[in-house]
């Protein structure tokens, strides 16, 4: 579904991205970890066509996410950004039918629609640790190490907060 390949980004003489290469798959959850500068938010920007990689390449099912963004949205559907980037011309909120979910610094848990594929920055950890299938942690714009999420029994991960992925917000206790 969603695959960079060998991706360089520069803003001067900084590498915001240098060399990542990721995939996730059609209706996964990826989490993207890292600190202030570790390039969560320039990765997430590519993936919404706002930016263009200096090398490598970006592709969302097949399609460019800058040059084929009509046809990438009439392939998956509605597009959710949400984060600091979603004031960008022509990227909605909606509220259904949404193909893919791009998150950047979520203050709580988000709600992903069940069947949709998403990506998900933070700085911490807890944040990613119930809704995401695997984890990729950055550092100064290079891919430092990846994981999976291992689940518990029977499928289920406890989740911090009370939140289930594709649900509202419930309450914890009794």
């Amino acid at each position: 579904m969603i695959i960079l390949d060998e991706v360089t980004v520069r803003f001067g003489g900084l590498h915001a991205l240098h060399r990542v290469s990721l995939a996730v798959r059609r209706g996964e959850t990826m989490g993207l970890l890292g600190g202030p500068g570790a390039g969560k938010s320039t990765l997430l920007a590519l993936l919404a066509g706002l930016l263009r990689p200096h090398h490598g390449r970006v592709r969302i099912d097949g399609l460019d996410p800058v040059t084929d963004a009509s046809a990438l949205r009439a392939r998956l559907g509605p597009v959710e950004l949400v984060g600091p980037a979603a004031d960008a011309p022509g990227w909605a909120s909606p509220t259904a039918g949404v193909g893919l979910v791009l998150v950047d610094a979520p203050v709580a848990t988000p709600t992903v629609p069940e069947g949709a594929t998403a990506v998900i920055a933070s700085r911490d950890p807890s944040a990613l640790a119930w809704d995401c299938d695997r984890l990729t942690v950055l550092e100064h714009g290079r891919v430092v190490a990846r994981s999976h999420v291992p689940q518990g029994r029977d499928g289920d991960r406890p989740p911090p907060n009370g939140q289930h992925r594709g649900t509202t917000p419930r309450r914890n206790g009794p």
